[in-house]
């Protein structure tokens, strides 16, 4: 479980932490390893904040082999990024997605130049603020996400608990993924909720 702060103003999307707020970062490390054979240094450090628009996600990535992604729409986890899972209705019910359940995947490299995001298990399409950095070493890569409460079907509340978890996934080619991290859940996260973890919109 973890708390997500407000934001304490506008956010930039530079990959950079200067106007986020100081709560340490969650970290997904090898540990957390559910799909593929060897997380081959993969692993992440994940910050969250909130206002009354968006949920902001920013996660600094290390990757041997960064950016490597070029699916769009639906086949975005078949390539580097991340895949945001949101329930906002019934936290404690197991079992298969609600229909007001989110999956939003995040790709961590661009097509034509542009950053590529989808939102499954949703009746329609939103936008999404995203912004994909790489590192000066050529190790990793940042993404900053601005993802809209509209387009999770919720108004956010504080104290308001949330299903929540995070995925890493990973390319080595952009076209078919090697592994996966999961901050809380299992590999069956995009059918079954049942593992997925608790974030609380906090003050």
């Amino acid at each position: 479980a973890l708390q997500i702060p407000r934001a304490p103003g506008p956010i930039t999307f530079d990959g950079k932490r200067d106007d986020w707020p100081g709560t340490p970062p969650e970290r997904l490390g090898p540990d957390r390893l559910v799909e593929g054979a060897d997380a081959a240094g993969l692993e992440a450090a994940f910050r969250l904040c909130w206002d009354d628009a968006n949920l902001y996600l920013m996660a600094e990535i290390s990757d041997a082999t960064p950016m490597q992604n070029a699916h769009q729409g639906d086949s975005i986890w078949s390539g580097d990024g991340l895949e945001v899972f949101i329930g906002h209705e019934q936290p404690d019910q197991p079992g298969p997605l609600l229909f007001t359940d989110r999956q939003v995947l995040l790709s961590g490299g661009l097509v034509e130049g542009e950053p590529q995001w989808y939102y499954a298990h949703a009746p329609e399409q939103h936008d999404c603020g995203l912004t994909v950095v790489p590192n000066v070493d050529g190790k990793g890569y940042v993404i900053e996400a601005a993802i809209p409460f509209a387009a999770l079907g919720m108004a956010p509340a504080e104290g308001q608990t949330l299903l929540f978890d995070l995925a890493l996934d990973n390319s080595n080619d952009g076209n078919s993924r090697s592994c996966q991290l999961m901050w809380n859940g299992i590999a069956r996260n995009s059918a079954d909720r049942t593992h997925w973890g608790r974030a609380t919109l906090g003050k």
